[in-house]
């Protein structure tokens, strides 16, 4: 068994990279950030007696993307993790990085869910996980277009998970904030929500994702938030989060990290 996880550089999907070779699955890790995969791919090698490959890209790089799937087209696991967000008033973000990370977020994600899912129908347990967030259920002020990037691929997935029926496992992973270097990236000085622990999310996950799961939101905290936004007007969620992301927008961000 194969697995390819984007964004495999740091955060969730640097832990998803090991475990799923404490599973035994062989890998395929992409980022950008190649000395950190080559020092990921190392690290793995000495605990798990896999095969780890690094594919150094820009995912939101037309080019790369062909790339990637023409060089690993036998994969039976996708973890599509790569993604980044910027908060900050709509007004003032800066258009060509929110257009890199829509790239990133929505197209590259397209993208390789539909190379993959067509070489992956007929094979047993063969899979797609693409991260979404909880910031996917309700519009957020202030992190409006990463809000409604993430709702798409929560939308996305549902539907597929429908169309596949089983012939293809797909899930939506819905984190909320956990403790990775994502909110510092996305110019977040200071979460004032908890953090979770990425690594018990993770495990988390997958076991969800074994167990069939169309939508997984780790967290209780996170899936009773979720649940009680059904009754609650999104004027009261938007109000709440333009107080909790206004005033923690930088001035510069470093869109060089992109990976959550």
């Amino acid at each position: 068994m194969k697995a390819l996880v984007t964004g495999a550089s740091s955060g969730f999907g640097k832990l998803f990279s090991y475990e799923l070779a404490r599973k035994g699955y062989d890998l395929v890790i992409v980022a950008r950030r190649k000395e950190r995969l080559d020092k990921i791919a190392k690290d793995i090698l000495k605990q798990y007696k896999v095969n780890v490959e690094v594919f150094q890209a820009d995912l939101t790089e037309y080019a790369s993307l062909q790339k990637l799937v023409e060089n690993y087209s036998d994969i039976d696991l996708l973890v599509n993790n790569a993604g980044f967000g910027i908060v900050g008033k709509f007004i003032d973000i800066e258009l060509e990085h929110e257009l890199k990370m829509i790239d990133l977020n929505i197209k590259a994600l397209y993208f390789l869910t539909k190379k993959y899912a067509k070489t992956m129908l007929g094979k047993k347990n063969a899979g797609i996980i693409n991260v979404a967030s909880t910031a996917a259920f309700q519009p957020l002020p202030g992190f409006t277009t990463y809000a409604a990037s993430k709702a798409f691929v929560l939308s996305f997935t549902e539907a597929l998970n429908y169309e596949f029926k089983g012939a293809i496992r797909i899930m939506a992973l819905c984190p909320g904030p956990a403790k990775t270097e994502f909110f510092n990236q996305a110019g977040v000085s200071k979460m004032k929500l908890k953090e979770m622990d990425p690594e018990k999310v993770v495990k988390a996950a997958l076991h969800a994702f074994e167990k069939g799961r169309r939508i997984y939101i780790p967290g209780m905290a996170n899936r009773f938030i979720v649940f009680i936004q059904r009754f609650v007007s999104n004027t009261v969620v938007m109000k709440f989060a333009a107080k909790l992301f206004y005033n923690e927008s930088k001035h510069s961000l470093n869109l060089q990290k992109e990976e959550r």
